[in-house]
This record gives structure tokens, sequence and C-alpha cells, in this order.
């Protein structure tokens, strides 16, 4: 990969992050719209804040804070598991996010400093629990066809702490 395209990679995604740690869904954030993108953005600011740290834009700080509003706005992300239609108001959450976000709070988990976690991969292990069907799989969507989706989801983020964190970007 050209180091050009990581570092406009790194760029984009620093542009779409506001004050708060939330990521908006397209394009650059608006510092004069003050509405909080946070609840709408917990299913993504994760990933995000991860590939800015493997890019050199991001913090263990600001990671810690994305897993933190992932845990603190979950029910907003719960309200659209299972729902029909895709990116509804007020937060513009497609279900298929729901599991999608769990994997990706697992991801940052295992990039914070090591004593932390431990006790934040079983609060997301509780919560992951807290939706599982009775059939034992999990799905966040109204199609049985996406339980497959939803299971791997989940299986990625319960088995996390054992998949190597993917490498940080180095200028060639």
């Amino acid at each position: 990969m050209p180091d050009a395209v990581l570092e406009r990679a790194r760029k984009v995604l620093e542009a779409s992050r506001t004050e708060n740690g939330a990521f908006v869904y397209s394009g650059a954030a608006n510092p004069k719209v003050k509405t909080d993108l946070l609840p709408g953005s917990i299913a993504r600011s994760a990933v995000c804040e991860t590939t800015l740290t493997m890019l050199g834009g991001s913090s263990p700080e600001a990671i810690q804070a994305s897993v933190d509003a992932f845990h603190k706005y979950w029910d907003e992300l719960e309200k659209r598991r299972k729902q029909t239609g895709t990116h509804k108001p007020p937060h513009n959450i497609a279900p298929y996010y729901f599991y999608y976000g769990h994997r990706y709070a697992a991801q940052a988990i295992e990039m914070l400093p090591a004593p932390k976690r431990q006790a934040e991969r079983a609060k997301l292990v509780a919560t992951i629990l807290k939706t599982r069907d009775e059939d034992g799989t999990w799905n966040d969507r109204v199609f049985p066809r996406s339980r497959n989706y939803g299971t791997a989801m989940v299986v990625l983020a319960l088995i996390n702490e054992r998949t190597p964190i993917p490498a940080k970007f180095e200028k060639k």
C-alpha cells in the first residue's frame, strides 16, 4: 500500500472526529454543529480510534474514551437491534452495526494498556451475553439468515484477545 494512501486515510479519519470523540458517518466533522453525535457513533468510534492508532493519529486515552462511550450509550445501539430499516433517527444507526460495534470494541480493548484489559473484556462479555438468542446465536437483524453474520462478529469479539492486532503503519 502506498504511504500516501495511508496518510490520506489518517487525515480523513482525523477530520471526521468531533471534539467529544464521535465520528461523523461521512465527510468531515463540522465544529459549528453542536448536536451530540456520540450516541450514534459508538459502533464506529472504537474502530476509527484503533485504526487511527495504527496510522499514528490516536492515543490510549482516546481509545479508552471510545470503549467508555460504547458502554455508556450501548442502550442507543440496542434500540436498533432487530429493527427494520436502516439509518433511522435519532442517531441514524443501522441494525447491522450492532455486533460490528461489539467486535471493534473488543479490538479497542486489546489496544488499551495491559492492566485495563481484563476488566474491560469482562464488561464486554457481560454485555454480549445479554443479547444472545435462545438458540445460542446472535442476530442483529430481522432476517434468520443474518444470524450467521451476528454470530461471527460475536465470536471475533470473544476471541479477540487471541487475535493479533494489525501492524502499525511505518513510512517506507
